[in-house]
């Protein structure tokens, strides 16, 4: 029996330790958690444990399928060496017949971050420039606001959440999304800790939670703002750390001021007696952890949303605190797929032309050489 470890690729907050077990005929036989990983310590959820029953299902496709006549649903299978011999030929022709690859799109959306996430894209980028989609639909707002705001995504090892005394969720769903977190937030609760769970829906987290908040759709960048406002009134932010670690605070808390409470708490939805008990506990309770969701930055105002949250977190003395602060993303692991390729391939890597995913119709109109063709969807003629 072969034994291997090995990180969960999925697109997931938890990136489990797993153990596989192979036996000699090459087969995969069980997948176990790592009890050696400090994080996950041998635990795993049901997508996890059913990898087996993935790899072998019966309906699991792993050969190569061609559809004739095109658009017809008509599909037949064929050999490998057919299907690479088709997509070697179609690339060559794009390149004698434009120079180039750029005619040939790639819009990704693996659902996993292994290894192989950018095999496509790396290969590609080794024959010849091509267009590749860029940005994403799922936290490319958060991250920008971060990025504005802070200079870099604010990440912190999530045991630190153990030691604060207010944990506010916001947006986010751990008892579905982070299981092993799950654990750290019970114990904080047992230690005396309080958890508060904004969320425009009482998810399966609030179960786990000493308080839910609801706040409108897309209303969490007003709800900051609000409970900020609260905070500036009652002379309860952090001036010592605004004078070291901050830009324009002045001209931001005379704004804050003059806008209106009522609209604050109207696009928010939460009422004033709610944001004024938010705002004291954050006050009182020192230190206290955020963690924003996913789902609070993806509305046209996501990023603003974002910013806001990032704003009450520094205002309120958070951002540094050593057991307090933000937790929003990692995106470390994008390096370490990006230089993998780059040290495999050892060969000159061609810089794609770029679009924007987020304004995708937009700039794909604006390109020159018609027609695209996008890998893994049906062709797009512009």
């Amino acid at each position: 029996m072969q034994v291997t470890k090995h990180i969960c690729p999925r697109d997931c907050y938890d990136t489990c330790g797993m153990i596989a077990y192979v036996d000699e005929y090459g087969r995969l036989v069980k997948i176990s958690g790592d009890s050696d990983h400090d994080y996950t310590q041998g635990k795993l959820c049901c997508k996890g444990y059913s990898y087996t029953q993935y790899v072998y299902h019966p309906q699991r496709l792993t050969f190569p399928m061609m559809q004739e006549p095109r658009f017809s649903g008509n599909w037949k299978r064929i050999s490998w060496d057919d299907a690479l011999e088709i997509a070697a030929r179609k690339m060559i022709e794009l390149k004698n017949r434009y120079g180039n690859l750029l005619p040939m799109a790639l819009l990704r959306g693996p659902g996993n971050y292994g290894v192989f996430s950018k095999s496509m894209e790396f290969l590609l980028r080794s024959i010849d420039p091509f267009t590749l989609a860029t940005g994403s639909l799922c936290l490319a707002a958060g991250w920008d606001a971060q990025l504005l705001d802070f200079g870099g995504v604010k990440c912190k090892n999530p045991t630190g959440m153990l030691n604060t005394k207010l944990l506010l969720l916001w947006g986010a769903n751990p008892a579905a999304t982070a299981i092993h977190q799950m654990a750290t937030i019970q114990k904080l609760r047992e230690h005396g800790g309080r958890v508060i769970l904004i969320d425009i829906i009482p998810t399966a987290t609030s179960l786990h939670c000493d308080e839910f908040i609801r706040v409108r759709p897309g209303g969490d960048g007003a709800l900051a703002l609000a409970i900020l406002r609260q905070m500036v009134i009652k002379n309860t932010v952090d001036y010592s750390f605004i004078k070291d670690h901050s830009v324009g605070w002045e001209a931001f808390s005379s704004w804050l001021l003059q806008v209106d409470p009522k609209e604050l708490l109207n696009v928010s939805g939460v009422d004033e007696h709610r944001v004024e008990m938010i705002a004291d506990q954050i006050a009182k309770l020192k230190p206290v952890s955020f963690w924003p969701g996913s789902g609070l930055q993806r509305y046209a105002n996501g990023g603003q949303n974002m910013r806001a949250i990032d704003a009450l977190v520094a205002a309120s003395g958070n951002l540094y605190s050593t057991d307090g602060g933000l937790y929003f993303q990692n995106i470390d692991f994008w390096l370490l797929n990006h230089n993998i390729f780059s040290f495999a391939l050892n060969t000159k890597l061609y810089d794609p032309r770029l679009v924007g995913l987020n304004a995708l119709a937009k700039e794909l109109s604006a390109c020159q050489i018609p027609p695209l063709n996008f890998y893994g969807l049906h062709q797009v003629i512009i």
